[in-house]
């Protein structure tokens, strides 16, 4: 018996089925459409399908199927019969499922076969295919008799599984309906979930046409199947499609040669014993791995151990502090230093310097130039070397003194603030409160101005003594530097010519015209006292459905012309201190709850970063709401300029209050805030510069050494730091050059090679000065390779590296898995450098050098850099910018957070990032870097809810509840940002801020738990599992 449907559309998101066809065709009845939606965290999920009314004992099921077009990652068509409606326990199954796709590459597929509920016993095999589904209609076939089921497709058999006694009821025997789906499967479909669906490409819509059924309906619950039944068992059996002739044969045979790369019966650890059904091909199983998945081919073989023998000859990584405190013995020199008159390195120690030329000379380490010493090097010699000369210097300071350098060493810093007042009066109140408090904290040379801003942009003239003065500008038009120029009266002298980078553009204005809109902060204290103090909520009305107009993109972008116009090329910083998102002229992101915008507004920031860079001025962001405010469209604009960045809930939050007043702090925990900076390298000729990530922009100043290969601010040997301080960090990659013969030049005398580092920028004081830095290193080769690239390993700097790299690809790369990334990372680098015998994952160890880093990644993969699901844009954006700018000890901190213990037994000590660290009668301080939490045991937080630290008799309580506290107030003092304090209790609800941090050990299906310990309620794997399967690919 025959049924057919000539059309049949499945349309996935419109929730609806669609289908129709000629009434004398015989077409299936009573075809039912299922489309429930529901949802999943914030990923909204939904599915569509039909099925046939009647159950069939047997079969041949055939269709042609269009699927979906365009990007269908994650989305999975599916074209199979089952049971599981009637049997749910004991159900069978024969699936066709279609994978989803990323454009550009293969389609994938899979087959299934389940009987009798042995669902964990998949018989999956996986496939390409060898055209695209999307642009054509193809046939599908699944035929199923009593003893054979046969896949086709377009008449080509692909899977042939043949009945045997063993199999026993693993082979379907129930009747079972045919059915089509189409739903939302990111979590495993598409590459194993490395690829997820994106909804702006929907609806998916894929496409049935001339479906076929050809078998006996029957009643799975009828105690005696009719008779008609097996005689349409055997026909179906007997039929010619029913057999694989030996042309197809032939043809499934060169299919699976080429196309198929998984399959069970090839997979021993599944299966250590093949399924009886299996029929073992040896040429074909030569194909396969003991995992079921396809080996390389040997070509690929020999490119894949050409390409680790190259990976053995590691780039070059660096992380480097720019303005890290120098010693104290290290003296501040008060002159220019010697550059190389051909490659411009400054003299170091590494240098060759000729004593006994009647004109000393000295050799420069990179190029080999010869240069002479000016006059007043004269009295050198061996025994009275100057600084830049003693060994232990490789880092020196210079205090420039070039005619240009001399004019700027007076200036000033320059703080211009930018407040947006589209916020409710409370917040309001906080953030004049917040800046009224900071303006006595600012020294008195340093120039103010303000702006303030809302529907439309007010630029105060704070110079205009008589009565506050205002210029307002149209929040809906971008203002040029032509018409700001125009508007404000500004009188322009004829330009001056400029010298370097540093000048920037110079418009002439005259001191009376900057001093306008830019005072010192001992004259306009009084003024802007009584601005701020009578500051308003912006007045314009905001309709019950609209957000508030916001125009922080030509708030901006004024803010940006004013410090070009008068004071280019000094160290000024705009502080704009946002509350909410801009919606409102150039830079506008939200339309209502939507983003139509967000491309355009990183173009427009991207434009403004140019800018700010060319002048030398530094962006700093303070966003406090509950809301999304835009930091992920700013982030551009901020970390090129070397922008700090606070993310706050609120402008009365500690958070935001206690940041800010730490960037006006002096003594030992200020910031150490800089500006106005040139960063250069200079490095042998076997050493090339693929890039930074980190807080600067590119001077596209190119040259013989840039690297092909481009990695973050790439292609140049020069960068812009507009905005720098003491912990600044910059991660240098770089490409080493392939040697001919290596082992013959490390066994060489001249084994070194040398990088140079140059910082010259403006120091807080106003004065212009330049840091040497300069290294060496040497090649290695030969036996010993392993070990001495080991002795050089740093891990915690790798870690560092490691996730800024990870970051950076995430941002940049539409398709990077970065837990795929980073594990083959690491299986990499233990394969490489650990200890074992082959195939034997209990002989696996690392050196002392190398074992913590494991232990690093997985807490990296962990991380709110890696797992950005339930964050926002915002704060993925905040956390990725203070990891590229932090060093090396905060950075770790944020990748795998530190934990103290404290109890009656002991004093403060270490505990391990894992729940069993948890004790009812133990107090946890967690440090995050983003949020420091004290986390009391259950015990403990009784004895406190029962006032015990109030008693006498119970001092020594009320110290251990004390002492965490104090140490966390410790660490707040000494960051920026502030981190969040968070103070909680064992199986209390902010518990979930140390619980997420730590290695779940124990979960809830952990048997043995501790009393008074604690359990984790999740399915991520804990580090003892991680450990085991690295150890076991690692020895592969």
């Amino acid at each position: 018996m025959y049924k057919l449907l000539r059309n049949c559309l499945l349309i996935f998101l419109l929730l609806h089925v669609l289908c129709g066809a000629d009434a004398d065709a015989g077409f299936i009845n009573n075809i039912s459409g299922s489309a429930t939606p529901f949802s999943k965290g914030f990923s909204p999920l939904f599915g569509s399908g039909f099925k046939s009314s009647d159950l069939y004992s047997h079969g041949f099921f055939s269709a042609k199927i269009k699927l979906p077009s365009d990007y269908t990652a994650g989305i999975v068509v599916a074209f199979y019969t089952t049971n599981g409606d009637m049997f749910r326990k004991t159900h069978d199954e024969l699936d066709f499922e279609f994978l989803g796709n990323i454009r550009g590459k293969a389609w994938r597929f899979q087959t299934n076969m389940y009987g009798n509920g042995s669902t964990s016993r998949g018989r999956e095999e996986r496939y390409y295919l060898w055209f695209d589904p999307s642009k054509d209609f193809h046939r599908y076939t699944i035929l199923w008799t009593t003893k054979i089921i046969i896949f086709y497709i377009d008449d080509v058999p692909i899977r042939e599984i043949v009945r045997n006694d063993a199999m026993g009821a693993d082979f379907p025997l129930k009747p079972m309906a045919l059915y089509a789906t189409i739903w939302d499967a990111s979590d495993w479909a598409t590459s194993g979930g490395k690829y997820r669906t994106n909804y702006k490409y929907a609806p998916f819509v894929v496409e049935f046409t001339d479906l076929v059924l050809h078998g006996c309906p029957t009643d799975p619950l009828e105690e005696v199947v009719a008779t008609s039944c097996s005689d349409r068992d055997d026909e179906l059996a007997s039929a010619d499609f029913a057999s694989i002739t030996p042309k197809q044969r032939l043809a499934m045979k060169k299919f699976r040669g080429k196309y198929i790369y998984y399959s069970y019966c090839y997979d021993r650890l599944r299966y250590p014993v093949p399924p009886s059904e299996c029929v073992i091909d040896p040429i074909e199983m030569q194909q396969f791995k003991n995992t079921g998945r396809l080996k390389f081919d040997e070509k690929h073989h020999h490119r894949r151990d050409e390409s680790r023998r190259r990976e053995l000859r590691h780039p070059d990584l660096r992380c480097l502090h720019p303005l890290k405190p120098l010693p104290a013995a290290t003296p501040l020199l008060p002159y220019s230093p010697l550059r190389c008159r051909n490659c411009r390195s400054v003299i170091s120690p590494f240098s060759i310097v000729d004593f006994s030329s009647i004109n000393k000379i000295w050799i420069c380490s990179f190029c080999l130039q010869r240069n002479h010493f000016p006059p007043h090097y004269q009295s050198i010699s061996e025994q009275n070397l100057p600084a830049e000369l003693f060994p232990q210097y490789t880092t020196i300071e210079y205090e420039t003194t070039a005619p240009h350098e001399k004019a700027q060493a007076g200036s000033s810093n320059v703080f211009l603030f930018v407040v947006d007042t589209c916020v409710i009066e409370e917040e309001l109140g906080f953030l004049k409160s917040a800046l009224l408090q900071v303006l006595g904290m600012v020294p008195e040379n340093c120039l103010i101005g303000l702006i303030t801003f809302g529907t439309y942009v007010h630029v105060h003239e704070l110079g205009f003594g008589q009565l506050p003065k205002v210029h307002v500008f149209k929040g809906t038009k971008e203002v040029t530097k032509d018409q700001l120029l125009e508007q404000m009266g500004f009188f322009t002298k004829r330009p001056r010519p400029t010298t370097g980078v540093i000048a920037g553009v110079r418009d002439g204005l005259s001191q009376e015209s900057v001093a306008r809109f830019l005072l010192p902060a001992s004259d306009c204290e009084f003024v802007l006292n009584s601005i701020l103090e009578e500051l308003q909520k912006d007045p314009w009305p905001v309709p019950s459905d609209q957000r508030a107009a916001r125009c922080t993109g030509t708030a901006l972008s004024l803010a940006a012309h004013l410090l070009g116009v008068c004071v280019p090329g000094s160290g000024a910083r705009i502080m704009a201190f946002l509350g909410g998102p801009s919606t409102e002229g150039p830079g506008a992101d939200l339309d209502k709850d939507s983003v139509p915008h967000y491309h355009k507004a990183v173009r427009f920031y991207e434009a403004l970063s140019k800018q700010l860079v060319h002048q030398g001025h530094v962006l700093d962001v303070f966003a406090c709401a509950l809301d999304q405010v835009g930091v992920a469209e700013l982030k551009v604009a901020i970390e090129k300029t070397g922008g700090l960045v606070v993310l706050a809930e609120s402008f009365g939050h500690s958070v935001f209050k206690d940041s800010l007043r730490r960037v006006f702090q002096s003594g030992d925990n200020d910031l150490g805030l800089s500006s106005n900076g040139i960063f250069e390298i200079n490095c042998s000729k076997d050493i090339k510069i693929q890039g930074i990530i980190g807080p600067c922009a590119s001077l596209d100043k190119k040259g013989p050494l840039c690297s092909e290969t481009v990695i973050g601010q790439g292609n140049t040997t020069a960068w812009k730091l507009c905005g720098l301080d003491k912990t600044t960090s910059l991660c240098i990659i770089f490409d080493v050059i392939k040697k001919e013969n290596p082992d013959i030049i490390a066994q060489s005398a001249n084994n070194q090679f040398f990088f140079q580092f140059l910082t010259y920028y403006q120091h807080g004081s106003g004065q212009m000065r330049l840091r040497a830095t300069t290294l060496s290193r040497r090649w290695v080769a030969g036996p010993g390779i392993k070990e001495d690239l080991i002795s050089g390993f740093d891990q915690e700097a790798a870690a560092v590296v490691m996730s800024r790299q990870v970051s950076f690809k995430m941002e940049t790369e539409a398709e990077f898995d970065p837990i795929r990334w980073l594990d083959k990372s690491l299986i990499h680098i233990c394969s490489q450098f650990g200890e074992y015998q082959k195939d034997s994952p209990s002989s696996f160890s690392l050196s002392p050098r190398l074992s913590i880093f494991p232990q690093f990644m997985f807490h990296l993969r962990r991380s709110q850099f890696v797992q950005v699901f339930n964050n926002s844009p915002d704060e993925t954006a905040y956390f990725r910018m203070i990891l590229n700018r932090e060093n090396i000890a905060n950075s770790v901190v944020m990748i795998q957070p530190s934990l103290i213990s404290y109890s009656f037994q002991s004093g403060p000590e270490p505990a391990l990032l894992d729940v069993a660290s948890i004790a009812a009668d133990r107090i946890l301080l967690l440090d995050s870097y983003f949020t420091v939490v004290v986390f009391h045991g259950s015990t403990i937080a009784q004895w406190r809810k029962a006032g015990y630290h109030e008693l006498p008799e119970h001092q020594a309580f009320a110290h251990l509840l004390q002492a965490p506290r104090d140490d966390a107030d410790a660490i707040i003092r000494e960051r920026f940002p502030v981190p969040r304090l968070v103070i909680c209790d064992q199986h209390g609800s902010q518990a979930r801020f140390l619980l997420a941090k730590l290695n779940p050990s124990a979960t809830y299906n952990s048997d043995g738990v501790a009393p008074g310990g604690d359990i984790i309620f999740t399915d991520d794997v804990s580090f003892e599992v991680f450990l085991d399967h690295l150890q076991r690919l690692a020895v592969q």
